[in-house]
């Protein structure tokens, strides 16, 4: 449960660094996929925990590259290199991870941005952009932390 936010950690040591991932990808995972896995409360629980000691904490900035089930489903049929274990599973994900990060953007302005993967110069310039225009001010990560977990919990039924 804790993998990516080992990753984070390691993050954390060699800043400025850039992950293909989440430190916090166990809350949207529990949260996208209740029957799977570990259930949503206790992922928050541990991760509070990690939050509180300051083990773990939010990145300074988030990119979400999303692309249209069409265009994934052309991805995954032109590589052949890849296995893509789990493709259909992981279409929810199409769902649930926009609805996520409106939720997070609203706790952490101008520090999560959704992007339609168009194209690489497209979003290379998205950003770069972005980057340009960071908050200086501090996260309050426990109150982050407080917040999104709270909406996942309060919108686990409404998927």
């Amino acid at each position: 449960m804790l993998h990516q936010a080992e990753r984070g950690q390691i993050a954390d040591a060699q800043a400025p660094a850039v992950l293909d991932g989440d430190p916090f990808q166990a809350l949207w995972y529990a949260w996208t996929y209740p029957d799977f896995g570990d259930d949503l409360a206790s992922v928050v629980a541990a991760y509070r925990q990690q939050v509180v000691s300051g083990a773990m904490s939010f990145p300074d900035v988030y990119f979400l590259l999303l692309l249209d089930e069409e265009q994934l489903r052309e991805r995954k049929q032109g590589d052949t290199t890849r296995s893509r274990r789990n493709f259909e599973h992981h279409l929810r994900l199409l769902e649930t991870l926009p609805r996520y990060f409106a939720a997070l953007a609203e706790l952490l302005p101008k520090r999560v941005h959704v992007i339609q993967a168009e194209s690489v110069d497209g979003n290379r310039q998205q950003i770069l952009d972005a980057l340009g225009s960071l908050p200086s001010q501090p996260i309050d990560h426990l109150a982050v932390f407080d917040e999104i977990s709270g909406w996942l919990l309060r919108h686990a039924q409404k998927r």
